[in-house]
């Protein structure tokens, strides 16, 4: 009986095989495109969001948490923008702060750069959030831990390529 439900784990955290290959097909796909180009694998099966470059890995962060409104299958979407609580602000435009991000440290000195409460933005509609964060009702998304969020979001440009490998009987 333990045998049988170790096999039936390791048959459910791999993907069926027509839909793994649709995956690797665009992979492979992007990675003879350009070999310095990073792109994300998001593995629903294995519960992985892999960072990738050329076929290479360089970065995987464990999957948390995923929404049910996630398409089927495998998918394809385009990193557009990151949202984050800290937004430059408009109002202080020729000032010492303006167009700078808020808030600032006890020092006065600027937190700029990625934080672990950003939110990746995919087109068409997709967010990559923090755990740290209430989960959007309606947005399709993952979350993974803020650190792992943060490092993702340094790595990544608009316009940054990344495949949903979806849970079919979710």
């Amino acid at each position: 009986m333990a045998l049988f439900l170790l096999l039936s784990a390791l048959v459910s955290a791999t993907p069926p095989p027509g839909v793994e290959q649709k995956a690797l097909r665009q992979e492979l796909q992007w990675a003879k495109a350009s070999e310095e180009r990073y792109y994300l694998v998001l593995d629903l099966y294995r519960g992985n969001l892999d960072l990738k470059a050329g076929g290479r890995l360089l970065m995987r962060a464990r999957i948390q948490d995923y929404s049910e409104t996630l398409p089927a299958e495998v998918s394809v979407f385009t990193f557009t923008e990151s949202w984050s609580p800290n937004v430059p602000t408009e109002s202080h435009r020729g000032h010492r702060l303006g167009n700078r991000r808020l808030p600032l440290d006890f020092v006065g000195r600027l937190i700029e750069g990625p934080t672990t409460h950003d939110r990746l933005l995919f087109a068409p509609p997709f967010l990559i959030a923090s755990d740290h964060l209430p989960r959007p009702r309606q947005t399709p998304h993952v979350t993974v831990s803020g650190k792992d969020l943060k490092s993702i979001s340094a790595a990544i440009e608009a316009g940054t390529q990344a495949i949903l490998i979806a849970l079919d009987e979710r």
